[in-house]
């Protein structure tokens, strides 16, 4: 039993490694970057100094410790140089009343400005198997265990319903970019929130187990010294 919930547990990583957050644009066309910026957990002030650093694929500098615009709650940085498809490496450095602070992040040019088919199928297919996982292993363990078993197959159903929704709103997003990334993060931000109390669960399930285990052998050996 042990060993199978050990298995449960390394497939619920599954999710937390999948993930389609870097922002992608269309090979061409100018790029309005926007970074939100934080400073003692509030949005940084006007009086906020944001430089920015691009890089493409081979590391040549592309903007080099340019100037962004203050936004609000973002700076934002026009960049026109997109000609060239690929990864695009870029680094933010702030400074507020003598404090300086660093961030670094990716993004894609593509011909088209979608994401990589790639990129939307293979964490897809992960879900899915993750919730055949969910309901074929919940089915062999409700018998003997049906409080692991059962919530294990509701949620597999409620995970496949979201997924059908999700997937419909996609379809219904006519390829928007923006929309379908939104979407995503979206749905793998609750999917990796349903995932994490799944593993507390499973994980204080496991404790219990084993702590009954312990007695059981305690009991045992005690009864063999009679």
């Amino acid at each position: 039993m042990f060993k199978w919930l050990t298995v449960l547990l390394l497939i619920l990583c599954l999710p937390l490694v999948c993930s389609i957050d870097t922002p992608v644009y269309k090979q061409g066309e100018t790029v309005n970057i926007k970074i939100p910026c934080l400073y003692n957990g509030t949005y940084c002030s006007n009086t906020t100094d944001c430089f920015i650093t691009i890089l493409n694929s081979a590391d040549n500098v592309l903007v080099n410790n340019q100037q962004m615009s203050y936004g609000g709650s973002y700076f934002n940085y026009t960049f026109s140089n997109t000609n060239v498809s690929g990864d695009y490496k870029t680094q933010m450095v702030c400074t507020n009343n003598g404090v300086s602070g660093n961030g670094l992040f990716n993004f894609k040019i593509t011909e088209n400005g979608q994401v990589n088919d790639v990129n939307l199928v293979v964490p897809l297919v992960a879900t899915i198997f993750i919730i055949i996982f969910f309901s074929v292993f919940g089915f062999l363990v409700q018998k003997n265990h049906p409080t692991l078993g059962i919530p294990l197959i509701v949620l597999s159903f409620v995970l496949l319903l979201f997924l059908a929704v999700q997937g419909r709103l996609m379809l219904d997003m006519n390829a928007n970019i923006e929309k379908i990334t939104d979407q995503m993060n979206f749905f793998y931000t609750f999917l990796i929130g349903i995932v994490s109390m799944v593993i507390v669960y499973v994980s204080g399930y496991m404790l219990l187990k084993w702590k009954d285990w312990m007695m059981e052998q305690k009991i045992l050996k005690m009864g063999l010294k009679r």
